[in-house]
């Protein structure tokens, strides 16, 4: 449990953001706590603390939601505006799924994963995010492609996950499950829509090609960041033949924190 207590110092470190970010490294330090607490509690512990453990989700999105709208400090620039706005459309999918435990499906998750969709519309500020910080890209990616199973949109989240997944060199499901427990994670969250977005994604990458082809991670990385575009503003992956690819102490140490 002890580990989901991270400070805000080496969570902002973990995430790339700076102290222009700090309400957001704030929210997603509150997520770790509460995601700690979730994964560490019995149903039954849970339930006896549903109260406390609701009103601190409650405060939660609720500051989130006041965040979104004070809006970014003048002084933030336009690649941090980017990404406090995906961070901030991703986090609110996460609170539902993983906090609030609303089953993947229906009209909320298809507002929230539009609203993450166009949040993520621009593929250089995507390019240059996946340059400067992968990791924090790719929960955002895996939390927007979870919610979007059997949506238009899933494909375009894969596309983008199997690219930032050859830039970090992840070899399996685990690797990338590792990445994301240093963000905001409940252990055993969809484990089965996690296996299955891994298995879309090593799709994309041509059956496995990164265990294959550790030697031309380099290589096919530099490949994507080619930007290849499908007339739409869309960024896909390009092969390398040239084709694109269409808990009670833990809520009483919460407790005494806030």
């Amino acid at each position: 449990m002890a580990g989901y207590m991270t400070s805000l110092k080496d969570l902002a470190r973990t995430m790339g953001l700076n102290e222009r970010q700090e309400g957001l490294v704030k929210i997603f330090q509150q997520m770790r706590q509460l995601s700690g607490f979730v994964s560490a509690c019995s149903v039954n512990n849970k339930e006896a603390l549903i109260t406390s453990f609701s009103e601190r989700v409650y405060m939660l999105e609720r500051q989130l939601l006041l965040l979104s709208v004070s809006g970014d400090p003048l002084s933030t620039s336009p690649l941090e505006s980017f990404i406090n706005g995906s961070c901030r459309s991703a986090a609110f999918i996460y609170i539902y799924v993983a906090l609030r435990e609303v089953p993947i499906g229906g009209h909320l998750y298809s507002t929230f994963i539009e609203r993450l969709r166009s949040a993520l519309d621009h593929s250089g500020f995507v390019l240059a995010w996946s340059n400067a910080h992968p990791s924090t890209l790719l929960w955002v990616l895996v939390i927007g492609g979870m919610a979007a199973i059997g949506r238009p949109e899933r494909f375009w989240f894969v596309s983008q996950l199997a690219g930032v997944c050859m830039i970090l060199k992840l070899q399996t499901l685990q690797d990338m499950k590792h990445i994301v427990r240093d963000i905001a994670w409940v252990e055993g969250l969809y484990d089965g829509l996690m296996k299955t977005l891994w298995t879309e994604i090593e799709v994309q990458l041509g059956s496995g090609i990164i265990g294959k082809r550790k030697d031309r991670g380099e290589e096919l990385a530099l490949t994507l960041r080619e930007k290849k575009e499908d007339g739409h503003g869309n960024m896909y992956l390009v092969h390398d033949t040239g084709d694109v690819s269409p808990k009670t102490e833990m809520l009483q140490d919460m407790q005494n924190d806030g």
